[in-house]
């Protein structure tokens, strides 16, 4: 037998660098995994989500009918048709219920107090801001429009286009109807028939200088092109879960990442997070 010493010079030894960290604590840990739950079930191409509400509908005057689940006409491209299910869309009489254009009500409509931007871009698709006079229904499917202009529904011999929302002015404690007519915005007072979520706007008041905290600041081509924006990425409970899905994808690396569809309309395994799987992530949605 032998008995081996291995030394070093003190010269090698001087200009050794050793280490304050274990070699252990170096060993790199497998990535996280994380697999994102998509409610893809019919009800989240709905346009209604009343504050308070459970099942998702705004109510119908008549409680002896579905309350209302899409506040625009169908397109064409609904899942649930006005062919087959009529009494689900507000048509031109319930679209007068003003609560069903308040955000503080429908949480879904829009809210002149947050600004609409396109869904994330990827790979070789792009998302642009929405035409403001004919924004697409979808941001991706098909190639159905709405014209803003048209009349949505009439009060007195006011007739009301489809770019419009309520917004409430504390200062005056009362709400007003703000109307992006062709060329600019226009603001009225509202009386109101019947009460609660039945109550129902019958007579208009113009009003040439509405208070400050009604004005949202926006010019009026801003705020149109804003509204155009909410119409075409955020009008349906969908868009906004989506959106807000691919900007957390986006911003994610060095994790694997999976989509789960509760109903299996979607469903993507683990995979780790590239340029790749991110585009194939964020073409499923």
């Amino acid at each position: 037998a032998a008995l081996v010493i291995l030394s070093a010079s003190p010269q090698a030894l001087a200009v050794t660098d050793l280490s304050d960290t274990p070699m252990f604590t170096r060993v790199l840990p497998p990535p996280a995994n994380i697999m994102f739950l998509l409610d893809d079930s019919g009800s989240m191409n709905f346009e209604m989500l009343v504050r308070g509400g459970f099942d998702g509908s705004y109510p119908n005057p008549d409680p002896a009918v579905r309350g209302f689940c899409y506040l625009f006409n169908d397109l064409g491209d609904n899942m649930y048709s006005s062919s087959y299910y009529p009494s689900w869309y507000a048509g031109a009489e319930g679209r007068q219920l003003w609560q069903t254009q308040f955000y503080q009500t429908n949480a879904m409509y829009y809210n002149p107090g947050v600004t609409y931007t396109p869904w994330p871009s990827y790979g070789s698709v792009t998302f642009t801001n929405a035409d403001k006079d004919n924004p697409r229904s979808h941001p991706v499917n098909g190639s159905y429009t709405l014209n803003l202009d048209v009349t949505s529904y009439k009060v007195g011999g006011v007739n009301v286009p489809h770019s419009r929302y309520v917004v409430y002015s504390a200062s005056q404690n009362k709400h007003y109807l703000v109307v992006l007519a062709s060329s600019s915005k226009q603001y009225y007072t509202f009386t109101v028939t019947g009460s609660g979520l039945a109550g129902k706007i019958s007579a208009l008041i113009s009003e040439s200088s509405p208070p400050a905290d009604v004005i949202s600041g926006r010019s009026y081509s801003e705020e149109r092109q804003n509204f155009a924006n909410w119409f075409t990425y955020y009008r349906r409970r969908e868009f906004v879960a989506k959106n807000a899905l691919a900007k957390v994808i986006t911003g994610l690396s060095q994790v694997r990442v999976g989509i789960y569809g509760i109903n299996k309309k979607v469903v993507q395994p683990l995979a780790d997070v590239n340029s790749d799987s991110t585009n194939t992530l964020l073409g499923l949605l």
